[in-house]
């Protein structure tokens, strides 16, 4: 035997694999059934031939060893973590409860519509989970909130899976060479490696928006670095004013898990939100100059981010859609700068090239 079926499946003992689930450049994922627990699961497969460099094996491991640690019913279940040598080649195994239903992306693929009172539960059980994480120690933050990794199921419960870019949150955190997330998705401080509990708010806010419209967040236009939506949606005013909070730029004004619940129970309700509206971007204290050089970091980081997966006519449109946008709310934002740091600015912008 060479390790593989005559469907090209890897044979693991105690695993029957049943069906291909997905592939990425590095590893695939199958739905199989443990003979021992009499239970369906996935099986997520890493092949170390294929690894670019270690920073993958480091987060597969990383998701392995935190996922061992979840207890939460709206989480898959951990199962084992294995290594196997196939046909002289490390393979490494990650292995998890399956979770039946089917990824909000795929409902909306398939024509689905939502409710702004189904949109508001499916919040409201996601956020939930995000809590939990939250109150870990250390605390966890999933890092990549979107709607392929929401399943819903015959009921129509959330469940959040894919802890593949899951990390420690670290309030010494100044920031890292590492960016995980999904474009799109990812709040603007994910860009420079830092992310924080309010990042998956913004992430969960971007997949509410998403269900609602049907649109990726790329495809809104957007004021300086605020997404453009309200327009769009035909849902009460107080929901638009909770999104708003949710997709904030400012990670500092965003919501945080459990501000969030409160206010999302209060829609429930019919109450008003208990947490009044963000300021504008600008804060007193902030120093312009220190907010151009923060947007430029996180240009350059998203760019390195999308190079790899974009052309590159669209890699230079992105990038000069980004430098508008920048230029145009620093400036408009910050129009006490002196000519001496409208200068620095365009230096700044043009290094990015």
């Amino acid at each position: 035997m060479n390790g593989m079926s005559e469907y090209n499946f890897p044979e693991i003992a105690g695993y029957q694999i049943k069906r291909l689930l997905g592939s990425g450049g590095f590893g695939k994922s199958y739905l199989a059934y443990n003979d021992t627990l009499a239970m369906p699961c996935v099986i997520k497969q890493l092949s170390l031939a294929r690894l670019q460099d270690w920073k993958s094996l480091e987060l597969f491991e990383r998701e392995a060893k935190i996922l061992s640690q979840l207890d939460h019913p709206r989480i898959p279940r951990f199962i084992e973590f294995k290594t196997e040598i196939r046909e002289e080649q490390e393979q490494v195994y990650l292995i998890q409860a399956y979770t039946p239903g089917a990824s909000l992306q795929e409902r909306v693929d398939q024509g689905q519509h939502f409710s702004e009172t189904e949109i508001l539960q499916m919040a409201l059980e996601t956020v939930r989970i995000l809590l939990y994480l939250q109150e870990l120690n250390p605390p966890l933050i999933h890092r990549d909130i979107k709607p392929g990794n929401l399943i819903l199921n015959d009921m129509g419960e959330v469940h959040l899976i894919d802890f593949g870019a899951v990390g420690y949150q670290n309030p010494s955190q100044q920031g890292s060479s590492t960016i995980v997330g999904t474009f799109g998705y990812m709040a603007p401080e994910q860009f420079q490696g830092r992310a924080t509990p309010g990042s998956d708010i913004y992430g969960l806010g971007a997949t509410m928006l998403f269900a609602l419209t049907h649109k990726a967040p790329h495809e809104f236009t957007s004021k300086g670095l605020r997404l453009d939506f309200r327009t769009e949606l035909n849902v009460s005013t107080a929901c638009l004013d909770l999104l708003e909070k949710m997709l904030e730029p400012d990670w500092e004004q965003r919501y945080l898990p459990l501000q969030l619940v409160r206010d999302l129970k209060a829609l429930q309700a019919g109450q008003p939100l208990a947490i009044q509206q963000a300021e504008p971007l600008k804060k007193a204290g902030t120093p312009a100059l220190a907010k151009i050089i923060l947007a430029v970091l996180m240009l350059m980081s998203g760019l390195i981010l999308l190079q790899n997966c974009l052309s590159r006519d669209a890699t230079e449109r992105l990038y000069q859609r980004q430098r508008e946008v920048l230029e145009e709310t620093y400036r408009a934002e910050n129009d006490q700068l002196s000519p001496a740091q409208e200068q620095e600015l365009k230096q700044k912008l043009d290094q990015v090239q």
